[in-house]
């Protein structure tokens, strides 16, 4: 869950905090530029997770090993490097 909130909504919502936070500052009336601070979180997080499938990858070589079950305990899975 922390994944999804760290790559998809942060960059999502931190343009339109960061127009927010401009236009208090700058002191600007008008309506609020929604479009503009969407496409950039779009472009943002599209960045970001293009990053994340290029610098994130398991070596070829690795063993993924999936969730069992020890002593009744679930045992998460993963992937030994």
């Amino acid at each position: 869950m922390l994944r999804e909130i760290g790559f998809i909504l942060i960059p999502l919502v931190v343009p339109a905090v960061l127009v927010l936070i401009w236009r208090r500052l700058s002191g600007s009336q008008g309506p609020m530029p929604w479009l503009p601070a969407f496409a950039a979180g779009v472009i943002l997080m599209t960045g970001v997770l293009a990053l994340l499938a290029v610098y994130d990858r398991a070596a070829p070589d690795a063993q993924y090993r999936p969730p069992h079950i020890e002593d009744g305990q679930i045992v998460p899975g993963g992937i030994d490097r």
